[in-house]
């Protein structure tokens, strides 16, 4: 008989920005060329800047990187506050075989293999069904230690089968 691992929770503000940044990767640091590529072509447009000008420029196109990633965790958490779903209790089960979630608008019984990518955090497991959509699995949604471990390896072990298969 396969094993099959319960769990219960709902998808919290903090745990959703951390899904979120696990999300993004390392794509957010490719805002760190903006500020290098303006002073650059600030700097050769111009035929040499002052020390002083190049400053300026160099503060304010800084200045976007630290705006575009404020404008990222305020256009999550709008997300978040306009999604009725999230703030749902779950309930679900994790098997060899395939992943379970349902609350009181729906049932989804997924198999491993119709996920896309499988990601995993610290704490959580991202399954995504598409490039943008996912679930989240966390370790507080389980009842214990070895429940979350034997979940997540279930889903990382599915996710290394459906690597080699792809």
């Amino acid at each position: 008989m396969d094993q099959v691992v319960h769990f219960r929770g709902t998808i919290s503000w903090p745990r959703f920005r951390r899904a979120q940044w696990a999300h993004l990767g390392a794509r957010w640091a490719f805002l760190f060329v903006f500020p290098v590529a303006m002073t650059a072509y600030a700097y050769f447009s111009s035929g040499g800047l002052s020390l002083q000008t190049l400053v300026v420029v160099i503060v304010v196109a800084s200045a976007f990187v630290a705006f575009m990633l404020a404008y990222s965790v305020f256009a999550w958490r709008r997300v978040y506050a306009r999604s009725p779903l999230l703030h749902k209790a779950l309930v679900g089960s994790v098997s060899r075989d395939r992943f379970v979630v349902e609350n009181d608008s729906g049932r989804t019984e997924l198999t491993w293999d119709q996920f896309v990518r499988i990601r995993e955090g610290k704490d959580f497991v991202l399954l995504y069904q598409a490039p943008n959509l996912f679930n989240i699995i966390a370790r507080e949604f389980f009842d214990s230690d070895a429940a979350w471990e034997t979940a997540r390896r279930f889903a990382m072990s599915a996710d290394a089968l459906h690597q080699i298969e792809r």
